[in-house]
């Protein structure tokens, strides 16, 4: 964490500044040395000049200078620094839209925004790790002001830095460093103003240095968010103006925060399980639609698990066009039935209903009992067991690859899972990192999100789909032992 107490209600701009110096210089250096051979110029160079040319080049090349102090928004920290960085991506990009969307940009740049930013890029390529940096300082100053020196002060300040730094590098007072020159004390600040002649070269370099970061951090951020851009519609407003930069003669959509929030989440959750290099499908029914499957798989979609039915409806209405619709598009298909059983008697009607909906169809992913419901919640985990096993053991029995679905903390405490660990885990846990079940069985497939936002996809009421991570290659094991009806291989 960049600052570990809250600072008080007038904290400075300098104080700001020497937190990011002190906590990044050694990854400042590191990211000299990388980048142009910026050592050479700041080669012997303490602490105190690193901050100084830092604070020096931003306020005098770009922000300017201002008087007086800034009120920062008392906004969520992490929901400022994403309308800042949004606002940023717009304006260093070549994207077609209106002036007000410009416009509204440039009203996250004051002074002190643009040299948080720009202090930052200087400090390494990494953009989360920019963004916890960001969000640390817009927390920890949130609803304060914070001074803003006037240009007489930040002179003064750089007048100082040479002698500083020869005084704590070189334990030197400026007599002393007169001496060692042979110059009088009054030569150590000419030699301070030639400095500051010379700066135009260095500046260069650090201009280059910072644009090549700020075009790196803005490709970064919209390939995290899929090319889209999202920008408060006004100043205070609870919308957002969303602009596709991939496909710019779609017209902006206009969303709400949470809508936002959710897109953002998304983004980034697809982003961790592209990583993990393992197929990622969704799982369907009739809340979802009419599904265009054909988009979905070109959406980068590898399966679909449908819902079949349920013991208390039967068969789903979309259940057939679903399964037609997959098939053509190429994708992989699973099945699932939501179980409404009590008793192992109601188990194994429920699973007979189920096996006779799967008939005359061939599935490459495994086919689930669904059992979660609220009319099972009451029943002990002895009998919770004993149905969940007669009905997976009966649809198992007619040449099936079986799964259990379920939520993680029923997982954890409403089965004796040693009893049913001979049956794959369909893990259902949302708003995590990872699908977190330790306990016996295996874990095959992980539902990480109902609130996914795929092309063909429609939306349930929860707003959004459900999104599942696969990690065994079922399609291979499935065919090869010749379950869910593709028969043995001969």
């Amino acid at each position: 964490m960049l600052m570990r107490e809250k600072t008080s209600k007038e904290v400075s701009n300098y104080a700001l500044f020497n937190s990011i110096a002190d906590s990044l210089y050694t990854d400042l250096i590191d990211s000299f040395e990388e980048t142009d051979n910026l050592m050479d110029v700041f080669a012997g160079v303490c602490r105190e000049l690193t901050f100084f040319v830092m604070k020096d080049f931003l306020y005098s090349v770009f922000a300017g200078t201002d008087t007086g102090y800034k009120h920062f928004s008392n906004k969520d920290a992490r929901v400022s620094v994403r309308d800042i960085l949004n606002a940023e991506a717009l304006l260093s990009g070549d994207f077609d839209c209106s002036d007000h969307a410009k416009s509204l940009a440039k009203e996250y740049f004051d002074p002190s925004t643009l040299s948080l930013l720009f202090s930052l890029r200087m400090t390494g390529d990494r953009i989360d790790d920019n963004i916890d940096l960001m969000e640390s300082i817009f927390d920890a100053s949130r609803g304060d002001r914070t001074y803003i020196k006037t240009s007489k002060a930040h002179a003064r300040d750089k007048d100082m830095a040479i002698c500083r730094l020869l005084r704590t590098c070189y334990a030197m007072s400026s007599k002393e460093i007169a001496k060692h020159m042979g110059i009088t004390e009054a030569k150590v600040y000419k030699l301070n103003a030639g400095w500051d002649d010379s700066k135009d070269g260095l500046y260069v370099r650090l201009y280059k240095y910072l644009y090549a970061r700020i075009m790196a951090m803005r490709n970064r951020l919209l390939d995290d968010q899929e090319g889209k851009i999202f920008l408060r519609a006004a100043k205070n407003s609870k919308d957002y103006i969303s602009i596709d930069t991939k496909n710019s003669f779609l017209e902006p959509e206009t969303l709400d925060e949470e809508e936002v929030d959710d897109m953002i989440y998304d983004f980034k959750r697809k982003k961790e399980i592209e990583d993990m290099n393992t197929r990622i499908g969704v799982d369907i029914s009739k809340y979802n639609g009419k599904c265009d499957m054909v988009a979905d798989r070109g959406a980068g979609i590898d399966f679909a698990i449908l819902k079949a039915g349920s013991g208390y409806s039967g068969e789903d209405p979309n259940w057939v066009r679903n399964y037609n619709a997959c098939k053509k598009a190429g994708l992989g298909v699973g099945a699932y039935w939501y179980c409404y059983a009590t008793n192992v008697d109601e188990a194994i009607r429920e699973a007979d209903m189920f096996t006779h909906s799967l008939e005359g169809m061939q599935f490459d992913y495994p086919v689930y009992l669904d059992m979660e419901d609220k009319c099972q919640s009451r029943l002990g985990n002895s009998l919770r067991t004993k149905i969940a096993y007669a009905f997976m053991k009966r649809v198992e029995s007619s040449g099936y690859y079986v799964g259990l679905y379920t939520m993680k903390s029923w997982l954890d405490n409403s089965f004796d899972m040693d009893k049913l660990k001979g049956f794959d885990i369909w893990v259902a846990r949302w708003s995590s990192r990872s699908h977190g079940y330790n306990g016996p069985g295996l874990v095959g497939m992980w539902q990480y999100t109902n609130k996914a936002h795929f092309k063909g996809i429609g939306s349930t009421s929860e707003g959004g789909s459900d999104a599942n991570v696969a990690y065994i290659d079922y399609p291979t094991i499935i065919k090869k032992k010749g379950l869910n009806n593709y028969g043995k291989k001969k």
